[in-house]
Formats: C-alpha cells, structure tokens, sequence
C-alpha cells in the first residue's frame, strides 16, 4: 500500500470514530459548476471537511488554493509532509477556507487534525 492510500485509510477510520460519514477519492461541484475530486470527505451534520494529500505532486498546492475558494460551504485542508515541505507558502496562509497543515508523521498529522475538528464544533 503506497503512503497517501496508507494515511487516507487512516485518517478515515479516524474521522469516522469521531462521528463523520467519510469517502475516499470522492468528486464534488464548487459553486462554479466545476468538479474536484479530494483524496477524503467528511461530513457531520453541517461541517463539510475536504482533504488534499499533496504527496509528490507540487501542483496540488496551487489546485488546493482553487478549490478553497471555489468551497466556500466547505473547510479544505491541505497535508503537506515535513519531509516534503518545509514552510508554508505566505500566500496559502491568505486563502479563506483553506487550512494548511504540516505534518512530521501520522501521529503529529492526527493530533492536528484532532485539533482542527474541535475548531469547526
């Protein structure tokens, strides 16, 4: 199992203990009409969480900045590894309903997540 399909089956068992319906690879419609597919998306209730694991792919951290802004219903969280990242660009940290999180290991990513959940309650 590759590393995104490890940590995207992770964070699902993860979200789900903590009440969310989860999908993986799931397609939606921004207000634009057009579709995006993130890696996982959680709903409870009214919260709408859509997750981007940008992995190798460089340009997943520009399509992450498109499709926060075209979810303005949803919260979009980009995973960006430590080990592949080492700062947050300063224009990412400006994009309403984006999150960047940067994570050391699956543990570090889940308690940061965790963390996040308690904001959107």
């Amino acid at each position: 199992m590759s590393e995104i399909k490890e940590v995207k089956e992770i964070l699902r068992k993860f979200l789900e203990k903590r009440g969310f319906s989860v999908w993986l690879d799931k397609t939606l419609a921004g207000f634009s009409g057009i579709e995006y597919t993130f890696d996982l998306v959680a709903v409870r209730e009214d919260a709408v969480l859509c997750f981007i694991l940008a992995g190798e792919d460089g340009n997943a951290i520009l399509r992450s900045t498109l499709r926060a802004m075209d979810f303005e219903h949803a919260k979009v969280f980009l995973l960006l590894s430590e080990v592949r990242v080492d700062r947050v660009p300063e224009y990412l940290k400006k994009v309403k309903g984006l999150r960047v999180v940067l994570f050391k290991n699956v543990e570090d990513l889940l308690k940061k997540i965790d963390s996040a959940i308690a904001e959107t309650d």
